[in-house]
């Protein structure tokens, strides 16, 4: 009698683990980060301004100017382009960037987006940024 009970208990114990395990897996796959690619126009260590946004890949398309881009002034983690760990103003206006933000993006109602962003890597800097310069030459034209 004590030996059956003492199964049941561990297979109730089991399967509360296996459903614990699983309700994490699941909240972890749904609190996934959003991110924005584009170019630096503007950066400092409380906020930054991104332009030529990738439409095809990443979060934010529309206009940059109603793009209000902050760092979460405790937790936000800065990454050159060889992945090694920098400060913001160490980023060249410019480069490319992935923004990513956990708390996602918000928009209201008269399309302005204000964005906390967790991590900051810069995946082509501002002299290989072949977008960037070529805009540029237009604009002195």
């Amino acid at each position: 009698m004590i030996k059956k009970f003492l199964k049941s208990y561990a297979l109730w114990i089991v399967i509360v683990i296996i459903a614990f395990v699983g309700l994490v897996l699941l909240i972890n796959n749904m609190s996934t980060e959003q991110y924005i690619i584009g170019d630096v126009v503007e950066i400092n260590s409380g906020a930054a301004r991104v332009d030529n946004f990738d439409k095809k890949d990443g979060a934010y398309t529309a206009d940059s100017e109603k793009l209000f881009i902050r760092f979460e002034p405790d937790s936000c983690e800065f990454f050159d382009e060889n992945g090694k760990s920098c400060e913001a103003t160490d980023i060249e206006v410019g480069s490319r960037v992935k923004m990513t933000t956990r708390s996602g993006l918000k928009t209201d109602k008269y399309g302005y987006t204000t964005v906390y962003i967790d991590k900051v890597e810069v995946l082509m800097n501002a002299r290989d940024n072949v977008i960037y310069q070529s805009q540029q030459e237009e604009n002195e034209n």
